[in-house]
């Protein structure tokens, strides 16, 4: 720090180096009176406050994680923002939100990871989310810690044909579920179980549907319920946006549905326009539905299924059925879908599998 007096008053002044440029910046203050050694004990004070306030390589992992949800609170859909907001918000304390980003390493991220409770399916989710927010610091210029970009996913205990193998329900498996709603008493459950496995809508997509929506040929979907935010918005993509061809099975469903909600909402005095209403006619919550199905789920074929292991299960059984690949993604209302490709290959195999013991002992000539 130097100093500059002129016409009673004294003007002090500092470098530091700006390292967005990489070139030498000064700050100043002007205090008035002479260069007395409480003035420059002020000024320095002063000073260091006025470099604080400049960008520096020291960004905290918590400071970037604001950043970056700020950025996709204006950038994405509120659903999406909302479910990355809370995610990364508790994986973030917990590795240190004031974890300076430039001494960040991939093993320290690990290990707290590994001191989080869970599998290391979940742990490896936790691992996508923060590699995305690395990779939008560095683009942005927020940090230049490259090795973030690159923490490794960690092994699971399962296959990766076992945990395509979860992510659906063979036939037997969904008659399984079923009976245990019936068993009890659980009808609401049981209904939207048999739609959701014959149309292959999203939770949201249903819970969103007005009765209006679904006519005697097709369901329009056009909009989705975010349960995180409560409202209703647009669809997951442009493509999410289509209309379901009602099929003769699933025609019985929503008829069979239609005829119970109908008693439900009477005994209950209430009405509504939605299509899968609570009996009081209010909004479902499918967080509801998921708690009921995992229930169901443990209890008849020992694994945890979520609602969308529905949606997984309507594309396998229509693979089993022949349609192609094509047919099925524009059903579910996608154009790309990792899920729906490996679902697709894992019965594929099946089938290849099938037609090998078929033909094991066959004799042709």
């Amino acid at each position: 720090m130097w100093s500059e007096e002129r016409n009673g008053r004294t003007r002090y002044q500092e470098r530091y180096t700006d390292y967005v440029t990489g070139k030498a910046r000064r700050v100043s203050v002007t205090l008035d009176g002479k260069d007395t050694a409480q003035n420059r004990r002020i000024a320095a004070d002063l000073l260091r406050l006025k470099m604080a306030a400049q960008p520096t390589r020291s960004e905290t992992l918590g400071g970037l994680m604001e950043k970056y949800n700020n950025y996709q609170a204006h950038t994405v859909k509120a659903s999406t923002s909302s479910r990355n907001r809370l995610v990364l918000g508790k994986v973030v304390v917990h590795i240190g939100y004031d974890a300076r980003l430039d001494r960040l390493t991939v093993g320290y991220i690990i290990n707290a990871l590994m001191g989080m409770e869970g599998t290391n399916v979940t742990r490896n989710e936790h691992i996508k989310r923060l590699k995305a927010m690395f990779r939008w610091g560095l683009n942005m210029g927020i940090h230049e810690n490259h090795a973030l970009v690159t923490i490794p996913t960690l092994p699971t205990d399962t296959t990766k044909k076992e945990r395509i193998a979860d992510k659906f329900l063979e036939p037997e498996e969904v008659h399984a579920i079923l009976d245990y709603f019936e068993e009890h008493g659980l009808w609401r459950w049981w209904h939207l179980t048999r739609i959701m496995v014959l149309s292959g809508l999203r939770c949201g997509e249903l819970v969103a549907l007005d009765d209006a929506d679904v006519d005697g040929q097709y369901i329009h979907v056009t909009k989705t319920y975010d349960p995180i935010n409560k409202v209703i918005t647009s669809t997951k993509t442009t493509t999410s946006t289509r209309d379901v061809y009602i099929q003769g099975e699933l025609a019985d469903a929503i008829r069979l549905y239609r005829a119970w909600r109908r008693e439900d909402l009477f005994k209950h005095g209430a009405r509504t326009a939605l299509f899968a209403p609570y009996s009081d006619g209010r909004r479902m919550n499918y967080y509801s539905f998921n708690k009921e199905l995992k229930k169901a789920s443990m209890a008849k074929i020992g694994r945890s299924v979520t609602t969308h292991a529905l949606r997984h299960t309507h594309a396998s059984l229509l693979f089993a059925e022949g349609l192609t690949l094509d047919e099925i993604s524009r059903r579910l209302g996608h154009s790309d879908s990792q899920v729906t490709r490996e679902v697709y290959l894992h019965q594929t195999e099946k089938l290849k599998e099938r037609d090998a013991e078929r033909l094991q002992d066959l004799k042709i000539i």
